[in-house]
């Protein structure tokens, strides 16, 4: 009969890492582009007024 390592699976690890870091990257990046877009796309009206 084969033992079970007492060790936890590090694969299971990753993915839970994965698993919040991957929406955090993604709203970290969604929110920089909006804002981005929002300075550069407004600063032509805030400079001519």
């Amino acid at each position: 009969m084969a033992e079970w390592s007492k060790a936890p699976d590090s694969s299971s690890g990753l993915r839970e890492r994965a698993w919040v870091q991957i929406p955090l990257l993604t709203l970290f990046f969604f929110y920089f582009c909006t804002f981005h877009i929002f300075i550069c796309h407004f600063s032509k009206y805030l400079q001519t007024s």
